[in-house]
């Protein structure tokens, strides 16, 4: 398997598929830059594992994902203005 090492995703090895479980748990797995970083780069490098067929995505605790951090975006916001 690839070098897929994250700190807000964690990949489980299913030999033909790959388990991607967002690790935010405490934020309900809400996605921040990190996070997305993360995903993209899972994704851009997936495509060097010819035998996965497929990606499961799960996130951990039982929440999928609650959406965009909105701790981050008020961040963001408030340091453009």
């Amino acid at each position: 398997m690839g070098n897929f090492n994250y700190s807000n995703i964690q990949i489980i090895d299913k030999k033909k598929s790959l388990n991607s479980i967002s690790n935010r748990p405490e934020k309900l797995n809400a996605i921040n830059s990190e996070m997305l970083n993360e995903i993209l780069d899972f994704f851009e490098n997936l495509g060097k594992e010819i035998r996965v067929k497929g990606v499961i995505l799960r996130g951990k605790n039982g929440n999928f994902c609650a959406g965009g951090d909105l701790n981050e975006i008020y961040k963001f916001k408030k340091e453009m203005l």
